[in-house]
């Protein structure tokens, strides 16, 4: 059974990207924008040394522009490795859009180009879970994603779903690893700078939502 705090009074917490440069500064600032403070931050396309997690209270697995069914890139091995180091050492880890479709495919799931999702959303709860307790039954959300889980493995709880998506919400059955398909962090900052970087129209995204979808990294810090 997992169990969680009501409140950590120190947190390190690693901010894990795989975004490009310009992008990754505007996902840095949405997220800090919704836990309070900076955290220490990695980006796999910039580096690649191996990361020690010793000191690090959760880790974070931002969205990315690249798509994990067109095959692995060479940063891919050190990803896993960090999330097999989060179980080993029962580090809490959320995985956001991207994050959360990486966090499946290290335990075994396909991510196929399917159930595309550009806009504001409405995602449902199918159960009541320990950490996601606090989100109501249907939720609003950003999405921007273009590939989505398949055949989500057997260590996973699916406890979301939207319209045009079946997984959007997981859990790990015995490990703090979570994982979301939405984005709680999207604000109009990171949705501009989206905009001028993709050719994808994002203007269709709400601009902002106060709603419970935005609690998720200010709950999940407090694990």
């Amino acid at each position: 059974m997992l169990e969680f705090t009501k409140e950590v009074t120190m947190n390190n917490i690693l901010l894990l990207q795989a975004m490009a440069p310009g992008l990754d500064k505007a996902e840095r600032e949405a997220i800090w924008n919704h836990i309070g403070e900076p955290t220490a931050y990695h980006n796999f396309h910039e580096h690649d040394k191996p990361l020690e997690l010793e000191g690090f209270t959760h880790v974070i697995l931002g969205g990315s522009e690249v798509n994990i069914s067109e095959g692995e890139q060479p940063w891919f091995c050190e990803a896993r490795r960090i999330i097999w180091e989060c179980d080993r050492q029962n580090i809490p880890f959320l995985g956001i859009c991207f994050g959360m479709q990486f966090l499946a495919y290290t335990y075994g799931a396909e991510i196929l180009r399917q159930y595309e999702e550009i806009g504001p959303v409405k995602v449902n709860l199918k159960v009541k879970h320990s950490f996601f307790g606090f989100l109501p039954k249907q939720i609003e959300a950003n999405a921007a994603h273009f590939e989505s889980v398949i055949n989500l493995p057997k260590q996973f709880l699916n406890l979301g779903y939207s319209q045009d998506c079946p997984v959007q919400i997981i859990s790990h059955k015995s490990k703090l690893l979570f994982g979301v398909q939405f984005h709680p962090e999207l604000n109009q900052s990171y949705i501009k700078a989206l905009q001028e970087s993709t050719n994808y129209k994002y203007s269709g995204l709400c601009q902002e939502i106060v709603g419970p979808a935005r609690s998720i990294l200010s709950k999940f810090c407090c694990i």
